[in-house]
Formats: structure tokens, sequence, C-alpha cells
């Protein structure tokens, strides 16, 4: 997958999926985010704002975590940032409409949602994956979308 990624033209910054392992994913992208605490995830400057990449992958599990350490980095990287924000995670942190995939979601949505809210006015845009179907619209007056996924499309049922 490295040798996929590396000679693309345009920058790419990954993040973890449900089924995807950290170690794995550090040995293979060996210069990818890392929070100090071990997660993957991190922060780029653009000339459009501050890119913010979360990591909500729970090992063994299919839906997202946000677990006390992360909720400590992205409060801190919130706090110290100015300017225009960009959110991107692979768990949705509100409900979809899609009743199986809602129920394997970020866990603590509410706790996310406190989180994000003081910010919000800055928040350009969340963007997540986990889905594999295209979705937009808003959470709490940020614009939110999901493109569609490469594989298997998420039914509505």
């Amino acid at each position: 997958m490295a040798e996929l990624i590396r000679p693309l033209a345009i920058p790419s910054i990954l993040l973890l999926g449900n089924y995807d392992d950290r170690a794995n994913f550090r040995r293979v992208f060996d210069d990818g985010m890392d929070d100090g605490a071990g997660f993957v995830q991190g922060v780029r400057k653009t000339l459009a704002g501050t890119f913010i990449f979360l990591d909500t992958h729970e090992p063994g599990e299919a839906a997202g975590s946000f677990c006390a350490a992360r909720r400590a980095w992205l409060e801190k990287t919130l706090a110290e940032t100015d300017g225009p924000l960009f959110l991107f995670m692979h768990h949705p942190p509100f409900p979809v409409g899609i009743a199986y995939m809602d129920a394997i979601a970020l866990k603590e949505p509410e706790t996310f949602a406190d989180i994000v809210r003081p910010h919000a006015a800055r928040i350009r845009h969340l963007f997540f994956g986990h889905i594999h179907r295209a979705i937009a619209g808003s959470w709490l007056g940020i614009p939110v979308s999901n493109m569609r996924g490469t594989t298997i499309r998420s039914g509505l049922s």
C-alpha cells in the first residue's frame, strides 16, 4: 500500500479505519502522524486553516472510541489553534440514520460534541468515513460530509 500512496503528487494524510491495526500501520507508514501518546492523529497547517486529524480506532471493535487521552489532546489542540479549523475522523460523531451503522459510530458522541461545540464557529468542515456512502449535512452548525467508499456501500436498513 505504501508504494501506491507515496508517489502521489498531492499530499496524503492517512487515518485509521475500524479494521486497521496501529502497529501494522506504523510498520508500513513509519512517517505517519503520532500525537505522542501512540495515536495516529495530528495537525497540519495549511493556507485554508488548520487541519486536525483524529484517531477514533478502537482495536477489536467496529465502533469508534474517543478515550480520555484523545479527548485531552483534542481539547489542547483546539485551545492552542487560531483561525479556521477542519476536522477529519473515521467514525461519525452523530447518528446518520442507518441503524446498523449508527450502532457502530463513535461511542462517546456527547463528550465529543462538548469538546467541539465551543469551537463550532471556527470549524469550517468535519469530514468522516466509515459509512461507505455519500452523506452531507450539518451538525452543531458545522458542515459535515462523508464520501462514498471505494468498496461496499452501506445499505439503508
